[in-house]
């Protein structure tokens, strides 16, 4: 996501007239810090960028490997009838859950009754902001947590600004413009 400064042409006029007394780069990464506040926000009470509630988890029955990553601790490998081993005498691998990725976030005691993309946390915690001369970037630090960011942008459509959060910024950049037209031009 990409944050630019854009203003009309009065507020052009009046910021040219501070020369330069102003940084366009901390207005924006401080915007994009703000954005990034409000995305994790409205993403863990399990809203997206339109308003809509997330769709509840998967009642779908599915198995999770105990070699998982991050799930080993979680993980107790039984089948479908409960049992560890299969008739073969071989342990089992996984573990059933009937009730599917809801079981599971039950299971390890997460909440079940929204989807708010933070089992670990991690993905949230990865989303991250720099500037890019005049512009701040929104994005996710690590490699991992961006890829796991894209295919859950495409189900839940989370990562993003809604149109309220905007009219937030909208009002932010306004009260700065207004702020530092007039200590300029006081100054000046």
């Amino acid at each position: 996501m990409k944050i630019n400064i854009e203003y009309s042409g009065f507020q052009k006029k009046q910021l040219e007239k501070l020369k330069g007394n102003f940084d366009y780069a901390q207005l924006t990464l401080s915007l994009a810090m703000d954005s990034k506040t409000m995305i994790t926000e409205r993403t863990l009470k399990g809203i997206d960028i339109n308003g809509k509630a997330f769709k509840v988890y998967s009642k779908t029955p599915m198995y999770i490997s105990k070699n998982t990553k991050g799930l080993k601790s979680y993980i107790k490998p039984v089948g479908k009838t409960g049992q560890k081993k299969f008739r073969n005498g071989k342990p089992h691998k996984a573990q059933y859950f009937a009730l599917g990725y809801y079981e599971f976030r039950a299971f390890t005691g997460r909440g079940v009754d929204s989807d708010r993309l933070s089992f670990s946390g991690k993905m949230l915690k990865s989303m991250s902001a720099k500037q890019n001369g005049n512009n701040a970037i929104l994005y996710f630090q690590s490699n991992e947590e961006a890829l796991k960011a894209q295919g859950n942008q495409a189900k839940y459509n989370f990562f993003g600004l809604s149109i309220g959060e905007l009219k937030i910024i909208n009002t932010t950049l306004k009260n700065w413009y207004a702020k530092t037209i007039k200590e300029g031009l006081k100054n000046g």
